[in-house]
């Protein structure tokens, strides 16, 4: 293969049966790399779905099957690539840090693991924020139901 132009940049990626080449090309000279990698099918942890008070902290828990190279993770939301702000990160092991629940964070939330040798998708997990007003209605339910007796009616 002759090497592009001067001063022109390629690197073309070959991946078959989890053996994967680099050719890169620059000025006048060329490099390639060829090596193996591997990626498990099963996660070592899949995140589960989970009911959570609204501004409060929760997490949703994933750890990747081992890979070579180890895999980069991310998570979608709904199907979508989920983009960590400063309420939603991303630790170094890959679960998924909500610092406080908000009702736009109800959704279905799957952990993705990939490398050059191929891309994961864990069991997806609900995440399900629930308003503080809902709970206290529930326990307030609950008290006055278990108050209540059953009084049998007169008959007159």
């Amino acid at each position: 293969m002759q090497p592009p132009q001067k001063n022109a940049f390629i690197i073309r990626w070959k991946i078959r049966h989890s053996q994967y080449t680099c050719s890169r090309y620059l000025e006048s000279s060329s490099y390639e790399w060829r090596g193996e990698g591997d990626l498990k099918k099963n996660f070592e942890q899949s995140p589960y779905s989970v009911n959570v008070e609204m501004e409060h902290q929760t997490q949703l828990r994933c750890i990747p099957p081992q890979g070579i190279p180890p895999p980069k993770v991310y998570w979608l939301k709904n199907g979508a690539v989920l983009e960590p702000d400063s309420n939603i990160i991303i630790s170094s092991e890959g679960h998924l840090i909500f610092s406080e629940a908000r009702f736009q964070d109800t959704a279905n939330y799957t952990c993705v693991a990939e490398n050059l040798a191929n891309k994961r998708f864990s069991d997806s997990a609900l995440l399900k924020v629930i308003g503080r007003e809902c709970l206290l209605k529930k326990k307030k339910f609950a008290i006055s139901f278990k108050k209540q007796k059953h009084v049998p009616k007169k008959n007159i």
